[in-house]
C-alpha cells in the first residue's frame, strides 16, 4: 500500500543506523507497518494511525529521551528534570493539533530548569576564574572579591550538592577543574563559613516515572513481525557549518584544545542518519564544548598567570606589581609545578607565545574579542602596555629569580589524571 522506497521505510532504514537515539521511532515505525499491512486502502490506514500521530509523537519522544541520557551522562539534574517533563508532554494529546499544544505547555513548563542550568555553569565559571584572578592577581581586586561572593552565594542557592564535604565528587564541577584538589579546597575554605544554609531543592530523577510511562505507551503500540522491503536511507541537511565557524576562528586565534574538540565535532555531526539524532549529536557537542570552554580557560589562565604579572610589573614597577608577580608564581606553581622561567619551556606556552601573543603585539584588537573557552587576552593587553611603555619586553630577562624545583603536577582531564604532556598543544 504505501509502494516502493516510501518515506517510513527509508526513515526506518536511517533509524537503524543509530538505534540508540531512534527506539521510539522504531517501535512507531514496526506500528505504522501493522496498520498499513491491515488496511484496506489509505484512507483506511491514515484513519487507524489518526495520520502517523504515533510516529510523529515517537520522534518528541526520542528527542526528549536523548536529552535526559545527554544531562545524566554530564550530570545535569535541571536538564535531566526538564527532559522528563517534555516526555511526559509529548505522551499526551489524541490528535496532532493536542500533541504539538501539550507539548508547547511542556517546553514552557520546563524552561525554567534549563536557565537554571545554565546559570549554575555561569555562577561555577565566574567563581573559578574569579578565585584565580584573586591569587594571581592585585589589579581590581576589591571588584573581584565582590563579584566572588556573589557567584558563591548564588551557586550554594542554586545547588544543595555544591557544599563542602563532596562538591568536588560531583562531575559537573571536577570535569570543569583541572587542577589537583588540595589548592581548590584552600581558595574555597574562607567561603563556606558564611555559605547560605538554605538552598533550592534539586528536581527528583524522573527515570522510574519516565520507565512506567514509555512502559504504558509502548503498550499501545502494534508490532510488526513480517519483511520490510529494502528502501534509500533518508537525506539530512548538513549542518557542518555548526563547527565551521569555530574552525575558522582557528585563524584569528589558535588553540590546539578548542580545535580538536571542534575536529571531533564535526565527525561526530557528520555521523547523524536522521534529524533526531542530529539534533542529540548535537546537545552532547555543545555539553562537551560548556566544559572543555571552562576547563581549558581556566587551565590557560592559570599556566600563564605568572608572565602577566611579569608584563605588569615590567611597565608599573612598584610594589603591588612586585607582590602579584610574587603570588602569581607562588599559585601557578602549586597548581602545576611549572616555575615562571620552567613555563617558557611548556609547549603550550610556547604556542601561546608564538601564536597568539607576538601576532597582536601590534596593531588593533578592536576585532580580537574573547570567545567561549579562549584565555590569555590579559597578557596580551599588558605585553603591550609593556611594550609600549616601557621597553621591548623580554620574559627571559625579566625574570631574575631562581625557579624552585620543577614538579609538574597531574592534569584531570575528561574523568583521567593525565601528564601534561599528554594534552595537546
Amino acid at each position: 500500500m504505501l509502494g516502493d522506497n516510501h518515506y517510513i521505510h527509508r526513515l526506518r532504514v536511517s533509524c537503524l543506523k543509530q538505534p540508540l537515539f531512534h527506539r521510539h521511532q522504531l517501535l512507531a515505525l514496526d506500528h505504522e507497518l501493522a496498520l498499513a499491512t491491515n488496511s484496506t486502502d489509505i484512507d483506511h490506514y491514515l484513519a487507524q494511525s489518526r495520520n502517523l500521530l504515533e510516529l510523529a509523537r515517537a520522534s518528541l519522544l526520542d528527542r526528549a529521551a536523548n536529552s535526559l541520557a545527554n544531562a545524566l551522562r554530564y550530570d545535569d539534574p535541571w536538564v535531566a528534570a526538564a527532559s522528563g517533563i517534555e516526555y511526559l508532554a509529548a505522551l499526551k494529546g489524541e490528535n496532532h493539533a493536542e500533541l504539538y499544544t501539550h507539548l508547547l505547555a511542556g517546553q514552557q513548563a520546563a524552561a525554567p530548569l534549563r536557565v537554571h542550568s545554565a546559570l549554575v555553569q555561569s555562577y561555577f565559571e565566574r567563581l573559578f576564574l574569579g578565585l584565580l584572578h584573586i591569587h594571581t592577581s592585585h589589579q581590581n581586586r576589591d571588584e573581584v572579591q565582590l563579584e566572588i561572593g556573589l557567584n558563591f552565594n548564588q551557586l550554594c542557592n542554586a545547588d544543595p550538592r555544591f557544599v563542602a564535604s563532596d562538591w568536588i565528587s560531583r562531575p559537573r564541577y571536577r570535569l570543569r577543574l583541572p587542577w589537583p584538589e588540595a589548592p581548590l579546597h584552600g581558595w574555597l575554605h574562607p567561603l563556606w563559613a558564611a555559605a547560605p544554609t538554605q538552598a533550592q531543592q534539586l528536581p527528583a530523577n524522573p527515570g522510574a516515572i519516565l520507565d512506567a510511562a514509555r512502559a504504558r505507551w509502548q503498550s499501545s503500540i502494534r508490532g510488526y513481525t513480517g519483511n520490510w522491503p529494502a528502501a534509500d536511507p533518508v537525506e539530512i541537511p548538513s549542518a557542518q557549518l555548526l563547527t565551521d565557524k569555530h574552525l575558522d576562528r582557528q585563524q584569528a586565534w589558535p588553540d590546539a584544545l578548542l580545535a580538536r574538540h571542534w575536529i571531533a565535532a564535526r565527525g561526530a555531526i557528520a555521523s547523524a542518519t536522521t534529524s533526531t539524532s542530529l539534533e542529540a549529536i548535537c546537545e552532547d557537542q555543545q555539553s562537551r564544548f560548556q566544559i572543555e570552554a571552562i576547563w581549558n580557560s581556566l587551565w590557560l589562565s592559570g599556566l600563564l598567570a605568572p608572565l602577566r604579572a611579569v608584563a605588569t610589573h615590567a611597565w608599573a614597577n612598584d610594589p603591588d606589581s612586585a607582590a602579584a608577580l610574587g603570588k602569581a608564581s607562588a599559585t601557578t606553581y602549586t597548581l602545576t609545578g611549572y616555575g615562571p622561567k620552567a613555563l617558557l619551556r611548556s609547549p603550550r606556552v610556547q604556542s601561546f607565545i608564538a601564536q597568539n601573543l607576538v601576532p597582536n603585539l601590534r596593531g588593533s584588537l578592536d576585532s580580537l574579542g574573547a570567545a567561549a573557552g579562549e584565555a590569555g587576552f590579559d597578557l596580551i593587553r599588558e605585553a603591550r602596555l609593556w611594550q609600549n611603555l616601557a621597553a621591548p619586553i623580554s620574559f627571559e630577562r625579566a625574570l631574575t629569580q631562581p625557579d624552585p624545583p620543577l614538579q609538574l603536577q597531574p592534569v584531570h582531564y575528561w574523568n583521567q589524571i593525565l601528564a601534561q604532556a599528554d594534552l595537546p598543544h
